[in-house]
């Protein structure tokens, strides 16, 4: 049976993984530079490119620093002026995801993230000393894995990008990640040939050139293999399939394909629960998703008609108008001290990472005290889930003196359950907290104030 096994890390030194084969369309968390500008609602999706010159903090220029727009562009290097031309493509970046411009220089352990526009104006980049990670990969006895690969993510929420390239373990099962920007939480994985993976979380780190110990990564062997069958609904042999296995722990495996009767054998797989995904390309489009076990040998992988996308979109939200407050607790504010308060309630959710949401909130602290003495109790929520020092940190950086909370469960559950269709979005409640105004500007505040006086 003809089979081709694509593991998650190669034999090869410093190998550069595209982010797309592992983790699909993947996006920047939050920047730790300033913005370069507005992203226009809609741009044709060739062309785009960002120029400049990358610096470091003395404002000399850097040579053989590596830029790239995540996750929509190829990877560049600035020249011996510092100079670069990086292109990428607006329909690759999320549309809730402003683009992000990564930069670093692993040697000189600098590294930047600003956020881009679609302008032809040039840019700046100034690097700055990067955040640092070290720790050990070991077997699941604790023996040290030489050459296993490790890199660097950066995470936010959903969306996650690789920065960097991957590095290789030395004798002692010991590794540098280094130029990894801060403000950002982090995920380091860890594979070798033989083993599965592993992974371990870094919380954002607030300063630059820190260092820190993740401590060990433990990789379980690969010694055991998966096999079955693949099939229709008819109980008849699919051979133009492709098979992947996934699963925590477990390597990445691709590329399988079954016989001709439709039988597959996959080696290299850890104990444990794994899931087998498998599709054709040919028309009908059949997809299935199984969940086996290392050392299966009886997986019935069927393949079903793949369902066309549902076109229609999410579910809107529906309107608070003349509804009473949902439960502030649900945003980790303290409700009690707000009712003991009094006076009107104006709630913005926003999202750290997105500039139009942090100049709500700017705008917002500017105005607290003149609001304040017209009895408005400002709140603000994080829309998204973020590390909790990084969200204190900027809050007390840009001077916000009232509340903010975080969504504390479901956030697409919570954001429809307080009727936000967008960010940023603002409520005004009544003295009784009832919303009385809602998704409207900060410009129309005043406007909005004198209708509910009116009513």
């Amino acid at each position: 049976m003809p089979r081709k096994h694509v593991l998650w890390f190669g034999s090869c030194g410093f190998m550069v993984i595209s982010v797309g084969a592992l983790f699909g369309t993947a996006h920047i968390a939050k920047s730790s530079e300033k913005v370069a500008g507005p992203v226009s609602a809609s741009t044709a999706d060739a062309g785009l490119k960002v120029v400049g010159v990358v610096q470091d903090q003395e404002g000399k220029v850097v040579e053989g620093a590596v830029l790239q727009v995540f996750s929509s562009g190829d990877r560049v290097t600035s020249d011996s002026q510092g100079r670069f031309e990086a292109r990428w493509r607006r329909s690759m970046v999320h549309t809730e995801q402003e683009p992000y411009l990564m930069a670093w220089h692993i040697k000189r352990n600098l590294t930047a993230a600003i956020i881009i526009n679609e302008s032809r104006d040039e840019i700046e980049v100034t690097l700055k000393p990067g955040v640092v990670l070290t720790g050990q990969v070991t077997n699941s006895s604790g023996k040290p894995i030489q050459n296993a690969g490790v890199f660097a993510v950066v995470r936010l929420g959903r969306w996650s990008s690789i920065v960097g390239d991957t590095v290789k373990t030395n004798e002692s099962g010991r590794f540098v990640v280094c130029a990894l920007p801060q403000w950002h939480e982090l995920q380091v994985y860890a594979g070798a040939d033989g083993y599965g993976r592993s992974s371990v979380v870094v919380p954002a780190h607030t300063t630059s050139g820190e260092r820190q110990d993740v401590g060990k990564l433990k990789l379980n062997p690969a010694n055991l293999s998966v096999s079955g069958k693949v099939v229709d609904v008819n109980d008849r042999p699919v051979v133009d399939a492709t098979i992947r296995v996934e699963g925590k722990g477990q390597p990445k495996i691709g590329n399988i394909r079954p016989d001709k009767e439709g039988k597959f054998r996959i080696q290299g797989v850890c104990e444990g629960p794994l899931e087998l995904y498998a599709n054709t390309l040919t028309q009908p489009r059949l997809y299935a998703r199984l969940e086996s076990h290392g050392g299966d040998t009886d997986a019935k992988v069927i393949l079903e008609p793949l369902r066309a996308p549902d076109r229609s979109g999410p579910t809107e939200p529906a309107p608070m108008l003349a509804k009473s407050l949902p439960d502030l607790k649900q945003l980790g504010i303290d409700s009690e001290a707000i009712k003991a308060k009094g006076g009107q309630l104006l709630i913005c959710f926003f999202d750290m990472n997105q500039r139009p949401s942090r100049n709500c909130i700017t705008q917002l602290a500017k105005q607290a005290e003149q609001l304040k003495q017209k009895g408005i109790t400002i709140v603000a929520v994080q829309a998204s889930k973020v590390d909790e020092n990084a969200l204190n940190e900027w809050v007390k950086e840009n001077s916000v003196a009232f509340p903010v909370g975080m969504i504390q469960g479901d956030e697409q559950q919570t954001r429809s359950t307080w009727g936000v269709k967008s960010l940023p979005w603002l409520i005004l409640t009544d003295r009784e907290h009832i919303v009385r105004a809602e998704g409207f500007s900060l410009q129309r505040i005043e406007e909005k104030l004198e209708q509910t006086d009116d009513n």
